[in-house]
């Protein structure tokens, strides 16, 4: 579809792609703070948690930048109304699940996180998942190009 013959915009798509931006930046800040080793950050963990979260490997650290990286830029790109939401978003999900497997059962992530830890992945997944599918029904109706 050319700009010209674009699909209208619903407002609620607005709502939600904002709201989508706003979500993953936290998700960029939390990385970004959390590698960076910002003391006052890291303050409101337990020394359990930060033992966990310091001593990822350099492939997970990256794993988790593009889950992290390509959900915000899949969110931007959703701003923008750009069809290239939806790789972005995929890769971010495919990370994100690899992130699952490494910290729920390959390491000791569900008893270093607790009860809390284990619904926020949760939510995150599912927010996640939820972005991918909105941005594949957006681009299928022409409000992506």
């Amino acid at each position: 579809m050319t700009d010209t013959a674009r699909a209208k915009t619903p407002i609620w798509f607005w709502v939600v792609a904002v709201l989508a931006t706003l979500w993953n930046a936290m998700g960029v800040f939390d990385f970004v703070m959390t590698n960076m080793r910002n003391n006052a950050y890291l303050a409101n963990f337990t020394p359990e948690q930060l033992d966990f979260f310091t001593s990822f490997p350099m492939w997970f650290t990256i794993i988790w930048a593009i889950a992290v990286f390509g959900a915000f830029i899949g969110s931007v790109l959703l701003l923008l109304r750009m069809g290239l939401a939806v790789p972005a978003f995929l890769a971010s999900v495919i990370c994100y699940v690899i992130s699952l497997i490494h910290n729920f059962a390959l390491s000791n992530g569900a008893a270093v996180m607790g009860t809390a830890g284990i619904v926020m992945a949760a939510l995150i997944g599912l927010v996640l998942l939820g972005l991918l599918f909105l941005a594949r029904w957006a681009k299928a109706r022409g409000i992506l190009t």
